[in-house]
């Protein structure tokens, strides 16, 4: 599996495993990677994540 890193302001800020591209915020948190989205509060603490099925939404 490839990484690839492509920020210049965030170097360890991954861009894309393999061909999913990761999505990130203006702070540097990653919001969206598969079918997952990351949701922050405070700024830099996780507050959760979710995923969308075939349901609908469901919290992890």
């Amino acid at each position: 599996m490839d990484f690839e890193y492509e920020s210049e302001i965030w170097l360890d800020e991954v861009a894309e495993i393999g061909e999913d591209t990761i999505l990130y915020d203006s702070q540097g948190n990653p919001v969206k990677l598969w079918d997952c989205t990351f949701n922050w509060i405070n700024g830099r603490q996780l507050g959760s994540i979710s995923y969308v099925n075939d349901d609908g939404i469901e919290k992890i």
